[in-house]
């Protein structure tokens, strides 16, 4: 994340440009909106006449046009007519907030979701959670108090200048200090808006450790470290606290400074209108007015302080915003996007704008020139070409590092390449556009599941013809397993799986990936907790499944592997050394003339038990 002198140099403007996107989002809204706040503002001005014309009429000094019950009639009348204008802009307020923040967290999320998946997030989970939170709020808020404002700053002039009209000595005697208070005020709160933000980092890492300690409690159990992770949280919350404390006291006495001075304004008015009274050029409705409007004035420069103060908090907000689009422009955040409201599911969407291709069956997919090379280590993968064809089982093997799980991300968009052609049936095709299902479901190293049940993380709100979902875990050797436990298929998994192992994961996982229905099957080192009958037997499965899946159509894979009978069950063996294809061909054929195949297998073999090959 840039700091926040990065922040302080080039925010300002990009607050400003954004802020324009939003307003333009719901114009009309917005400016119907706009037109109640500054009403709103410009209302109270009308009861401090009206009571002032009420004090004239009892005390004489102005003739009677209405009764003093008249005048308190009409005084009431003003008042519901503000309750209405308030209630309208309120109302239109919290339509225009839901939508306007909406779109922000919309966005956000296309934007995580659309990054590689290696570097989706930057930040720790709890800091996301509470950008995703906070943020939008923060920066709405800003755009609601212009109207809002400046509505405060024109009723403030207005009221000022009545006040002048009337007693210019006087309006000058207790504004003076009024203005000069204020502004003492607001010189301090940058010291405040430190203490601020302070808070909110005080909060996001609570909320990170909370979220952290929920997604490694199969960890902390096996480390005994429950204590130092609670007291970790204590000690945390305890900063959280102080700071949060320091905050509120310090706005408070910020918020008594402005409407204290009010209440000084009013006592100066009572003084120093004493002599003009009894002289006769002060009347009792003078007097009246002078205070109502204080009161009012001193409520306008509150709002105008909040208005700056939020204005950097704004700042701040959009640069954490920004920060989970990666390399996208910070403008993303406020692009016009679609909502869908009261369950109407819009069009299926990719997330970059590319149309959502029909089904096709797979016959031939090309790769060639794959080139992907990590920044910051300058490894990777170079130049890697190969083919695989409709329903067949390709495996990617090699040494640990030689570029197995980099080749697979990066044809399938989960890593940025920085060149690469892919062809599906002669076509070329983006990757991160194209690739998922109903052409491709993928399974990495490590699969994640959710915490919730077995069939949920299997079938991930996807509806399945009938029997789909029993062929998919029967292929998965997850069936026996499912019949063990205690709900079946409704048992509930935790946390990543926590409540699982490590092969009954792996199988989830796979079952979740067989029911997709997909042409090609995508899997990274699938086998690599499981025991050799329960390996021998998945390869089996999916075998059987390349010539005749349980939906009609028959699957391609593509995996990496080094395990034996993996190797075994290909058609086609891809062999890498230091992020380049060595060599490629049947398992017999690599074995015959490549010593580096001949090395790999040998320690296959030593770790799945001696057997012949051929």
């Amino acid at each position: 994340m840039s700091t926040l002198q990065d922040t302080a140099a080039r925010g300002q403007v990009q607050t400003w440009r954004l802020l324009w996107g939003m307003l333009r989002y719901k114009a009309a809204l917005f400016a119907l909106d706009s037109f109640f706040l500054v009403l709103m503002q410009a209302t109270p001005l009308v009861p401090g006449l009206i009571t002032r014309w009420f004090f004239d009429v009892l005390s004489g000094r102005t003739a009677a046009g209405l009764e003093p019950w008249s005048i308190a009639a009409l005084l009431l009348v003003v008042a519901l007519g503000r309750v209405v204008v308030i209630l309208c802009a309120v109302s239109l307020d919290i339509l225009h907030a839901f939508y306007v923040k909406s779109m922000l967290r919309r966005n956000m999320l296309e934007g995580v979701l659309d990054l590689p998946g290696t570097t989706a997030l930057r930040q720790p989970l709890g800091e996301v959670l509470s950008g995703f939170r906070e943020d939008p709020e923060h920066v709405h808020a800003v755009l609601t108090l212009v109207p809002d404002t400046a509505g405060a700053v024109l009723s403030s002039l207005v009221a000022v200048l009545i006040l002048y009209r009337i007693s210019p000595k006087l309006t000058l005697l207790v504004f003076g200090p009024l203005a000069m208070i204020v502004a003492l005020a607001q010189s301090a709160s940058n010291q405040f808006q430190k203490r601020r933000r302070a808070s909110r980092e005080a909060t996001a890492k609570v909320t990170a450790a909370i979220a952290e300690a929920f997604g490694a409690v199969q960890a902390i159990k096996v480390a005994r470290a429950e204590a130092p992770v609670r007291d970790n949280v204590d000690r945390l919350g305890e900063e959280r606290r102080k700071a949060m404390l320091t905050e509120k006291g310090l706005d408070l006495l910020l918020e008594s400074l402005e409407h204290g001075s009010a209440t000084l304004g009013t006592g100066l008015v009572l003084l120093l209108s004493a002599q003009a009274m009894r002289a006769g050029s002060f009347s009792t409705g003078d007097f009246a007015l002078f205070a109502s409007y204080l009161t009012l004035v001193a409520d306008y420069s509150v709002s105008f302080g909040m208005y700056i103060a939020r204005c950097r908090q704004a700042a701040v907000a959009f640069e954490r915003m920004a920060t989970l689009l990666g390399g996208s422009p910070s403008e993303r955040l406020v692009t016009r996007s679609p909502l869908y409201f009261a369950g109407k599911p819009g069009p299926e969407e990719t997330g970059d704008g590319w149309p959502v291709r029909e089904r096709e069956p797979l016959e031939l997919l090309s790769v060639s020139d794959l080139t992907c090379v990590h920044p910051k280590s300058g490894r990777g993968v170079f130049g890697v070409s190969f083919d695989v064809r409709g329903g067949e089982l390709v495996i990617i093997t090699g040494r640990m590092g030689s570029g197995k799980t980099t080749v697979l991300k990066a044809l399938l968009g989960l890593l940025p390449a920085q060149a690469a052609h892919v062809l599906w049936n002669g076509h070329e095709v983006e990757p991160r556009a194209f690739f998922g299902p109903p052409h491709s479901a993928y399974t990495g190293q490590m699969p994640i599941l959710f915490s919730g049940p077995v069939d949920d993380n299997i079938l991930m709100g996807r509806k399945v013809p009938e029997g789909e979902l029993e062929a998919a875990i029967r292929d998965a050797v997850f069936e026996q397993d499912v019949h063990c436990m205690e709900s079946g298929m409704k048992t509930v998994v935790g946390a990543k799986g926590v409540r699982l192992s490590g092969g009954q994961v792996q199988r989830v996982a796979a079952a979740r990936m067989l029911v997709s229905g997909a042409e090609l099957l995508v899997m990274d080192d699938l086998s690599s907790a499981l025991d050799v009958e329960t390996e021998n037997t998945l390869w089996e499965h999916l075998s059987k499944r390349m010539d005749f899946s349980p939906a009609g159509r028959r699957v391609t894979c593509l995996a990496t592997s080094n395990r034996r009978a993996a190797l075994q069950s290909a058609h086609k063996v891809i062999l890498m050394k230091d992020g380049r294809v060595l060599d490629q061909g049947t398992l017999s054929e690599l074995l015959e003339r490549c010593e580096e195949m001949r090395q790999l297998w040998a320690g296959a073999c030593s770790t799945a038990g001696a057997m012949e090959v051929l």
